[in-house]
């Protein structure tokens, strides 16, 4: 009698962490910690869900609403982008309750992934590119190591490389084999939408209770101090949403809402006033836009849809044209100028002549930010040159051309917008350092491992779900 009541509970606990409630409670913790500033505590009942969840499910899925939102927790008042507010929430009994949380948290997941056989020697032999991401690791770990200036901060920073390029996508794709691939993808556009409106939420009430931002009718990019990230982290981490938004509004219920989700994220570029931003995430709402409207089961909403938007966006101009304007001239006055960048690209270069193995290292670059994070250079290809040299650029050349198999052998739509969002990441690094930052590797890693996921089901049961656009 007992064991069926243990059985009935974990089935109820069950379907609680993996159903559509889960995810609405943590954004809900999530922009409760934002406007009261009680980031510290209110993580405390965050990854308390969160790891009874992992306790109760059979997937570490309950870890993915956590994953994409606890970024935006972060309010101004704390001031984790300063070495004074991170130093500040790592002090005292607050260092104390995130020590005790994330063990907690941490011990959870090994629990959830020894007990669902995640961790099984066959399991782990099957892993995807092992070789890639042994030598990309190492790669990591050699950073600068004979460029004459080798610092330990650029091994400890090859060390974070490595959590987010590969620990963090192994976490998912292991903790992840019970789940159905499409599923995943269904339940990812879900998590991906309520995102969308945690930042869109928090972003509202900066600009309302802030009055250094908006002056005079003008966004001020250079005040931009929403508390969780800069202009470019926020306009970049919106636009690699709205792919899988759309899939969302093609393939789950309710598609308007998604398709709302999709505009909260282009108004969110829009005010970030992120050129990065504003051209990746702009070309991937159209090209998601002009793909709904001819492929998925609404085909048909989307092309009544994408007149209608046309319409409206031209009239906006038309109507309020000045007003626009003056909300966004900063961008408009400032152009297609390169900001510094091509001087970036030169340095970069040169000392990647001095140490061409092993590059200079990450730290060993004279780049700085206040922060503490190496400036960079701006590129993929010339950061990997300065501070990994040629070594690093193969290891990485490698690595993506392993990772890009999921993609090119019988695309469906569900892998393609995955990858989408990908290339969102990997395209904006060509102008910017993404790749490189935690905080843009934190759905990465989550989109890679599901499409992995799929591409696997359709090898090994061979075309479960289709091919082709489904």
């Amino acid at each position: 009698m007992k064991k069926t009541a243990y059985r009935n509970n974990e089935g109820t606990f069950s379907s609680f962490f993996t159903g559509p409630i889960y995810p609405i409670v943590i954004a809900i913790i999530m922009i409760a910690a934002y406007h009261t500033s009680e980031e510290v505590t209110l993580n405390v009942l965050n990854l308390g869900l969160a790891s009874l969840g992992l306790l109760t499910t059979r997937s570490i899925k309950p870890l993915i609403p956590v994953f994409i939102c606890y970024l935006y927790q972060f309010s101004p008042e704390t001031g984790i982008d300063t070495l004074e507010g991170l130093g500040w929430l790592l002090s005292g009994w607050r260092l104390a309750l995130y020590i005790v949380s994330f063990g907690i948290f941490i011990l959870a997941i090994i629990r959830n992934m020894r007990k669902n056989g995640a961790l099984d020697s066959e399991e782990l032999r099957a892993i995807p590119y092992p070789l890639a991401a042994l030598i990309l690791s190492v790669a990591f770990l050699l950073n600068g190591v004979l460029g004459g200036e080798w610092l330990p901060a650029s091994l400890g920073y090859g060390f974070a490389q490595i959590l987010t390029f590969f620990v963090f996508f192994y976490l998912f794709y292991l903790g992840l084999k019970n789940e159905d691939g499409r599923a995943l993808a269904s339940y990812l556009a879900y998590c991906s939408a309520i995102c969308a409106v945690v930042i869109s939420v928090n972003m509202v009430s900066y600009i309302i209770t802030d009055d250094s931002f908006l002056v005079d009718g003008t966004f001020l990019r250079h005040q931009f101090k929403i508390g969780f990230g800069n202009v470019n982290t926020v306009g970049q981490n919106l636009a690699v949403l709205i792919p899988m938004i759309f899939y969302g509004a093609m393939k789950n219920r309710a598609p308007l809402l998604y398709f709302g989700a999709s505009l909260l994220c282009v108004a969110g570029i829009a005010v970030t006033l992120s050129r990065n931003a504003w051209i990746i995430g702009g070309v991937a709402f159209v090209l998601c836009f002009i793909i709904a409207a001819f492929v998925g089961e609404r085909k048909r909403l989307f092309r009544v849809l994408l007149p209608l938007f046309a319409l409206a966006c031209l009239a906006a101009i038309l109507l309020y044209g000045d007003v626009l304007y003056e909300l966004f001239k900063v961008n408009f006055i400032r152009g297609f100028d390169d900001n510094g960048r091509f001087e970036l690209w030169n340095y970069g270069i040169e000392e990647f002549l001095t140490a061409p193995i092993f590059g200079k290292g990450f730290y060993a670059l004279d780049l700085f930010e206040p922060y503490g994070f190496p400036l960079m250079v701006h590129n993929t290809v010339i950061e990997l040159l300065a501070a990994m040299g040629v070594f690093g650029l193969l290891a990485y050349g490698f690595y993506r051309i392993a990772t890009i198999k999921p993609f090119l052998k019988h695309p469906t739509l569900a892998k393609s917008m995955l990858g989408l969002s990908i290339l969102i990441v990997l395209v904006g690094s060509l102008l910017d350092n993404f790749i490189f930052y935690i905080p843009h590797m934190l759905y990465y890693p989550i989109a890679l491992a599901v499409a992995f996921r799929i591409y696997n089901e359709e090898t090994e049961v061979g075309k479960m779900f289709g091919y082709g656009w489904y």
